[in-house]
């Protein structure tokens, strides 16, 4: 049988498994979400997977290319276990199981629970009789003709349960699906399950991927960590809402289509968006987002669900900006301007470096990249969250990086915080103490030609206060002067420890006032005042 046939068979038997499930949504944990989406990558990794569809009968249903059909329902937990888990999955697989099989169209179905539990007890296969007991529930009485009943009646979970297994089910179709049932408890944490795929990401695209372009990304771990960014921005965007009317049987075909992810397709994708373009620059940023986004998601495990919600809504948001920015030189030199740790000199040769040697400049900027991230979104956090009562839909542009743009600023990326003293601002790269004084100084010899107003600059916790700019930079021997407090803004800058803002460990579950610290002219710290020491 030609695979377009089997295909077509195929995709039959996937809407059958469909019906009923067009409310269906991801994971309402932020965690949840990114556990089930690496799961969906692991999947599109091994060999033998022909497709991969996210929210689509289940959490993830991936089809090898026998026509082996595997849906996979994921469970995260860092805490107990619920009572309940155990018998409410294997009681809806068993419902998706049956609709799956009921036109014969599939070789096998094979119903996985896949739970992210660490300290908790091994699960294990229910024996034939509690299945029977978990699925024979009899206090609900409701019966449908077919399954596409289950689109037009307004039933409830149980009763739509009860109706499928009703229609469906008997003891052959039991027996098989117990015996198919598989439990995959993993007890790894989520970084862990993140380098792992990885690595198998660079395995995979090793010998698909120019030489050229291993040579932009061979330092350290910088391949894995945009591999793993763009297969992870690959499957978020099957969740993305799709414009225009359809009529039903269109609607069913182009929903199917849009959660559709061939392995062919996806391995395409990887090595297409890491090449000699604009649009791999772009990629290659927002994969760096995505993994300061997990990064910090691995280290606060208990950040409450509005923070998740509003901090996740941010991180989307900055996906999108880098988009927009990073779209062309223009955009690409601000952006490097604002996050690199080079001279003027460097920076000023930029605009003229081919499209590989501006991903390169830019990929070396990670560690400036990762504190602009993080400051930035700790802000906007912190700003979200002061707030008396947060709504999403009248504060939406507070979760919109480019709400705090300086459009009218090309040179660099340039903020304007509400509740600052100040009318312009840069998020600089962090640089501790033992960094010495030339990075700053290098850094001075391209603020001194735009003159932010003032320096968000983390690192050095005794570097902060009142600096001029009125020395040039090569006049610049060791350090810059302190001014008074009482000296005019003109030429001045004011420099922003970031002491009072976390960034690290579980610093996100914390909010700060940005008014009364970073956006005030008084220090906050003991025993300081508006005059600093020298850089």
């Amino acid at each position: 049988m030609g695979k377009n046939i089997m295909n077509d068979e195929e995709n039959l038997a996937l809407k059958s498994g469909f019906i009923g499930e067009k409310k269906r949504d991801a994971s309402s944990s932020i965690r949840g979400f990114v556990y089930q989406n690496l799961l969906a990558i692991e999947e599109l990794i091994k060999e033998n997977t022909d497709r991969v569809f996210c929210e689509y009968v289940e959490d993830i249903t991936s089809i090898d290319k026998n026509g082996n059909c595997k849906i996979i329902q994921a469970k995260y937990y860092t805490s107990k276990l619920p009572l309940s888990m155990e018998e409410e999955v294997f009681r809806e697989m068993y419902c998706q199981y049956l609709k799956l099989l009921k036109d014969g169209n599939l070789q096998s179905v094979i119903p996985v629970l896949s739970v992210f539990s660490p300290g908790n007890k091994s699960i294990s296969l229910p024996d034939k009789k509690k299945a029977v007991e978990w699925i024979n529930d009899n206090s609900k009485s409701v019966t449908i003709d077919n399954l596409s009943d289950l689109d037009t009646r307004k039933l409830d979970k149980a009763e739509r349960e009860f109706a499928i297994i009703k229609l469906c089910g008997n003891q052959e179709n039991l027996d098989a699906y117990h015996a198919a049932y598989t439990i995959d408890q993993r007890k790894t944490d989520l970084d862990k399950l993140r380098l792992n795929l990885g690595k198998d990401l660079v395995e995979l695209m090793k010998d698909q991927l120019e030489e050229s372009s291993l040579e932009v990304l061979d330092e350290g771990d910088k391949l894995e960590k945009v591999l793993l960014g763009l297969a992870y921005l690959k499957i978020i965007e099957t969740f993305d809402r799709m414009a225009g009317k359809i009529n039903e049987d269109e609607e069913d075909d182009k929903i199917l289509r849009h959660k559709e992810i061939r392995r062919s397709d996806f391995i395409e994708y990887l090595k297409s968006h890491i090449g000699e373009n604009n649009d791999s620059i772009i990629r290659s940023v927002q994969s760096i987002v995505m993994d300061v986004f997990f990064s910090v998601l691995a280290n606060n495990p208990d950040m409450d669900v509005l923070q998740s919600q509003i901090f996740e809504t941010i991180v989307n948001n900055t996906v999108k900006w880098m988009s927009e920015l990073l779209a062309d030189s223009t955009g690409q030199a601000a952006f490097y301007n604002s996050v690199s740790f080079e001279s003027r000199e460097r920076v000023m040769k930029f605009a003229g470096f081919t499209v590989r040697k501006r991903e390169k400049a830019i990929l070396m900027c990670f560690p400036g990249i990762q504190s602009f991230l993080k400051y930035l979104w700790k802000i906007m956090l912190n700003i979200c969250m002061s707030k008396v009562k947060f709504d999403f839909k009248k504060d939406a542009n507070l979760m919109d990086p480019q709400y705090y743009i300086v459009e009218s600023e090309k040179e660099y990326i340039c903020f304007k915080f509400k509740s600052d003293f100040v009318k312009s601002s840069i998020i600089l790269p962090s640089i501790n103490s033992d960094e010495g004084k030339e990075k700053r100084k290098q850094i001075y010899s391209r603020m001194y030609y735009m003159k932010p107003e003032k320096w968000f600059m983390g690192g050095d916790t005794n570097k902060y206060g009142r600096y001029d700019y009125a020395y040039r930079p090569s006049e610049i021997v060791e350090d810059l002067y302190p001014v008074s407090s009482i000296q005019a803004d003109n030429d001045c800058f004011y420099l922003e420890c970031m002491e009072c803002i976390g960034i690290d460990g579980r610093d996100w579950m914390k909010t700060e006032a940005c008014e009364k610290c970073i956006f005030s002219r008084e220090c906050r710290k003991e025993n300081h005042n508006e005059i600093s020491g020298t850089i």
